[in-house]
């Protein structure tokens, strides 16, 4: 099987693709720079682009079974525009146009589903990201509208607080009813996302996972 993985230079994108590569997966990731990523592997294929490089984007997924993000919009006061979103709009279009249908991406419970329960983890990341990150929360909100008017058999992974803290294994999810940790360490966050590829038990959910 095929990934094609962007944000693979980021803290839980280096840990996707060497927890992939270790299962056999071939990889192609799609970078800004080709030197961010430091990894070197036979059945990974680096590609060098922005996220703003439609045709390049089609070209980096041409040919995967999956298509995974782990691209997330700036905390920084100072960024102008929505340049993940526009990442996710150009991933969602060379997709459907490929036709490839799996698609994961991350998220915070910003990003609202039908099926959430009113509790601490629903509501709090909304309340303080809108008041205090207000261009984050647009940005997550658009890129939530617009997988879910998509044709694709899409996954949002959803989580509050990641840690660097060792893999442990133990995955709670959650749509606000059952309580969980809300610290979950990126291995765990790689781990849980790497095996949606081949599930359907998510397909056109938004799980909110911790430890």
């Amino acid at each position: 099987m095929i990934i094609t993985i962007f944000g693979a230079s980021g803290k839980i994108g280096r840990l996707l693709t060497e927890q992939a590569l270790g299962k056999g997966y071939i990889m192609k990731a799609y970078v800004h720079n080709l030197q961010e990523i430091g990894l070197s592997h036979p059945n990974l294929e680096i590609v060098e682009g922005t996220i703003h490089d439609y045709y390049k984007i089609k070209q980096a997924i041409a040919g995967s079974n999956a298509v995974i993000s782990t691209m997330e919009p700036s905390k920084s006061f100072k960024k102008k525009g929505y340049p993940v979103f526009e990442a996710h709009r150009h991933i969602i279009m060379a997709m459907e146009r490929l036709n490839i249908k799996r698609f994961i991406t991350i998220a915070s419970p910003v990003i609202q589903s039908g099926k959430d329960a009113k509790s601490a983890v629903t509501i709090v990341p909304k309340l303080f990201i809108s008041l205090f990150r207000h261009r984050t929360y647009l940005e997550f909100v658009a890129i939530g509208h617009m997988i879910k008017k998509s044709t694709l058999d899409w996954t949002i992974v959803r989580y509050l607080y990641p840690t660097n803290k060792p893999h442990k294994g133990k995955i709670k999810v959650t749509s606000g009813k059952q309580k969980i940790n809300f610290a979950v360490s990126r291995a765990d966050i790689a781990k849980f996302i790497l095996d949606q590829v081949e599930s359907r038990e998510y397909i056109h959910c938004m799980p909110i996972i911790g430890n």
